[in-house]
């Protein structure tokens, strides 16, 4: 089943009823909603439609893998996806990023927290399970440790942070992949499986997780308008790491005087830090998660006939297949450039 218009459905009918008070300020409350609309991304065309409503899906997906009723729990989706939306605006504000075109950083904010506070309220209207609810607060609270160690990596050596992937995937496994494996717990329960198959898929969620979120931030990298931001804030992602490695000490040591110096021009950087070896290999690891991903699947349908895994693994596969041509794509224009 397509849920994704399903899900979008239950949005805009939450939206209507919180947001429709009758305060007597309506020109102000269509502004807001304007501002609510444009955080959810539902007027906007996805840059990666692979992986659109990806949080609401895969609880979706795994509740009716398990023979639940994931129709049920549409409007729980609806809060799964506003509390993603709430995190990715914490994210965007703590990386120094835009939100979006129409918000500055102090609407963000509030609209981050609105987010945050709505998507909780449709979870204590919709699951009565407490460990569930207990879950969500844990995953937030994981989630949250995960942003603090981004500021607190800042701290660290240079030369300490570009040797260290495996800080990386820690601060990726609290945030984004402990998320995912929360979510596919959400769905396995709720779609009345064993414990021994609810976690299963927890591990299932975990390394779906770490897949996607590495794949994401490869996106970012290949994007040009995006590596503009990401290089002058200076944020590592592992693309950079790897590429970093693979350089000579000299180039290192100009890496490290560069990314310390803050400079406003990042040519000499990106340029430094621009590797196709690099890309190539995270991808590669992405791969390796989802097919870690795909061996826990296995323990429970061998063959992966289900519909529903064939629907999730086939999200990231055409994801990493699209991020291939994309790659493929940039590099025969950089070479046509030179």
């Amino acid at each position: 089943m397509e849920y994704n218009g399903l899900i979008r459905a239950e949005i805009e009918k939450l939206l209507t009823e919180k947001l429709t008070a009758e305060t007597g300020f309506r020109d102000l409350e269509r502004q807001v909603l304007g501002w609510v609309r444009t955080a959810l991304s539902l007027d906007s065309i996805p840059a990666w439609p692979e992986v659109d409503y990806i949080a609401p899906l895969l609880m979706l997906h795994v509740c009716g893998a398990v023979g639940g009723q994931p129709e049920k729990w549409l409007r729980l989706a609806a809060g799964v996806q506003i509390l993603h939306q709430a995190s990715v605006l914490f994210d965007d504000l703590q990386d120094q990023d835009q939100p979006n075109s129409h918000a500055t950083h102090p609407e963000a904010l509030s609209l981050a927290l609105f987010l945050l506070s709505l998507g909780q309220e449709v979870f204590f209207e919709e699951v009565a399970n407490p460990k569930l609810l207990v879950g969500l607060f844990q995953t937030i609270s994981r989630g949250g440790r995960g942003q603090l160690l981004d500021i607190q990596e800042l701290e660290l050596p240079l030369h300490f942070r570009f040797n260290s992937p495996e800080l990386y995937i820690q601060k990726i496994s609290l945030k984004t992949a402990g998320t995912g494996s929360y979510l596919a717990r959400l769905g396995a329960t709720l779609g009345g499986a064993t414990p021994e198959t609810v976690e299963v898929y927890a591990r299932f969620g975990l390394n779906f997780s770490l897949s996607l979120h590495i794949l994401d931030d490869l996106a970012d990298y290949l994007r040009e308008a995006k590596q503009g931001c990401d290089l002058p804030n200076r944020f590592l992602t592992l693309v950079y790491i790897i590429a970093y490695q693979q350089l000579d000490p000299f180039k290192q040591k100009r890496v490290l005087e560069l990314w310390g110096g803050k400079s406003e021009d990042g040519t000499e950087l990106h340029d430094l830090l621009t590797s196709d070896t690099a890309v190539l290999q995270t991808l590669t690891l992405a791969t390796r998660y989802l097919a870690q991903a795909e061996m826990e699947l296995q323990s429970v349908d061998p063959d992966l006939k289900k519909p529903e895994h064939q629907a999730l693994l086939g999200k990231l596969k055409s994801l990493i297949q699209r991020l291939y041509t994309y790659f493929s794509l940039r590099s025969e224009n950089l070479v046509n450039r030179r």
